[in-house]
């Protein structure tokens, strides 16, 4: 069975590790936050409002602002959707189950959803389009 010895002096064998904790230990405490120091402040996201379709049959009242956009998921797969103006509001589905209505124009209309597994009735969302 051969053994694998090393020709370095006794001295320099342990330098490599010692330099790279120092090395770690160096950039962990560039890294963290001076005690007392303002942590960076995140910027503001522009969150989507998930609005939940909850009952077959219903009729659901939603405001989006003209050039924006809201996310409705549904409890089921949607099956179809119907604009009454697509002038003022757009449908685009994203998923099975969500949909992102995209205000076009200041007005109202309506949205028809047809949710898999539900009651024949359809829901109705009122969709009324704001300005900035």
């Amino acid at each position: 069975m051969a053994t694998h010895t090393t020709n370095l002096p006794p001295s320099s064998r342990f330098c490599a590790p010692v330099w790279a904790v120092a090395l770690v230990l160096t950039s962990i405490t560039a890294a963290a936050p001076a005690i007392g120091a303002e942590p960076p402040r995140a910027e503001p996201k522009q969150a989507v409002v998930a609005d939940v379709i909850e009952a077959s049959g219903s009729t659901v009242g939603l405001t989006v602002v003209a050039r924006r956009s809201k996310l409705l998921r549904a409890p089921a797969e949607v099956s179809r959707v119907a604009v009454v103006d697509a002038g003022i509001a757009e449908v685009v589905q994203v998923s099975p189950r969500e949909l992102m209505i995209l205000g076009k124009a200041v007005g109202k209309t309506d949205v028809t959803i047809w949710i898999n597994g539900a009651t024949r009735q359809p829901t109705v969302v009122l969709v009324r389009v704001v300005s900035d």
